[in-house]
């Protein structure tokens, strides 16, 4: 089996169930959406090194501009066990901005976060992202449990 078949990086778009009050004591009306990252390690006995994680803008990959996905919450390099998933989130608003802002708008018009996102495994290979589907909108992160204070300004 290859390792394209055995891990995969998915994105989609979702938000956090609504914290009750936020760190100014206000009730949000509308959650904020972000694109969640979901490495999933399908092999049955074997464990992987998640190195990297990143959005990437550009189709040279050498040129690329990158900003990295890692966050307080979820730091990096984590090992992923067999049969297991990690995920990582950014917000929907700063994601679309860098992807709008790095691309040649001329050669990808339609460039989107679902597919420019590369996680690099710790044998230095290169997972590409593909959009993941039938995902409800909100629900459990996958990679442990997540404290009221690490979803503050991320």
């Amino acid at each position: 089996m290859s390792l394209l078949s055995k891990v995969k990086v998915r994105v989609h778009k979702a938000h956090f169930v609504e914290i009750s009050e936020s760190a100014s004591g206000m009730k949000n009306s509308v959650p904020t959406e972000y694109y969640f990252i979901n490495v999933q390690n399908k092999y049955k006995r074997q464990a992987i090194v998640l190195a990297n994680i990143f959005l990437f803008s550009e189709i040279a990959f050498d040129t690329a501009m990158k900003l990295d996905l890692a966050i307080v919450a979820r730091p990096l390099p984590v090992i992923i066990q067999p049969q297991s998933e990690w995920e990582v989130w950014i917000s929907c608003k700063k994601a679309d901005d860098f992807i709008s802002s790095n691309m040649i708008s001329n050669l990808r018009p339609s460039a989107s976060v679902y597919t420019h996102v590369l996680a690099r495994l710790g044998n230095d290979r290169y997972i590409p992202s593909k959009t993941r589907k039938n995902v409800k909108p909100s629900g459990e992160v996958p990679g442990g449990r997540l404290e009221i204070e690490t979803l503050q300004g991320e």
